[in-house]
């Protein structure tokens, strides 16, 4: 039964963070979230932009609805650079259009800045 009660907690905050994003996101990036299929660059940049907010339940939402292209995404993703991901965080940041919800994204992001490392960056530091 406490497992039942676990799972149930975590397809709550998953879909709870995923209706966070989606409302965080822009015009292009809700579009790109609502078709049904996705390039792995998008999906990796999307994977790559929840990361940096710290949504890991998005993590795993974009994760399972693109579990047959994890390997290409990942793969797009290995080899990006801090500045890259830097951009597009600043380019998500900017199209937010609720401005509490662009503040929290700009603090998070900010924070999260101060941890890495742009010489060194990998993708896991971002998690």
């Amino acid at each position: 039964m406490k497992h039942r009660d676990d799972l149930s907690k975590t397809e709550a905050m998953m879909r709870e963070e995923s209706a966070y994003f989606y409302a965080m996101c822009g015009r292009e990036d809700r579009d790109l979230l609502d078709r049904k299929e996705r390039t792995p660059r998008q999906n990796g940049r999307l994977l790559c932009i929840a990361s940096a907010l710290g949504m890991r339940g998005v993590i795993l939402v974009l994760s399972q609805q693109e579990e047959k292209q994890i390997d290409a995404m990942l793969a797009y993703l290995n080899g990006r650079t801090f500045a890259e991901v830097a951009q597009w965080m600043e380019e998500f940041i900017a199209a937010i259009e609720d401005p509490l919800l662009r503040q929290a994204a700009q603090d998070v992001w900010r924070e999260k800045q101060e941890r890495i490392c742009p010489e060194t960056f990998r993708l896991r530091d971002l998690l």
